[in-house]
């Protein structure tokens, strides 16, 4: 295979590994700021996040970032 495409095959991995990653740090701002109030730690915030049926719906198909399409 030729190295500039291998090149690109690589950086088109990284983006979507950055678009996922994004998404999920969106998706723990979004949950975060519903349990702020009532929770005073963020380590059982976090907690409560990740049980919640919303937070791994979309971390399993993470649809948008800020309204968004992250189809790259």
């Amino acid at each position: 295979m030729n190295e500039r495409f291998e090149w690109k095959i690589q950086a088109a991995e990284m983006c979507d590994q950055l678009a996922e990653t994004f998404t999920f740090i969106a998706v723990v701002n979004k949950e975060l700021g519903k349990f702020k109030k009532s929770v005073k730690s963020t380590k059982k915030a976090l907690s409560l996040i990740r049980k919640s049926e919303g937070f791994r719906k979309e971390v399993e198909t993470p649809a948008d970032y800020n309204g968004k399409n992250l189809q790259l």
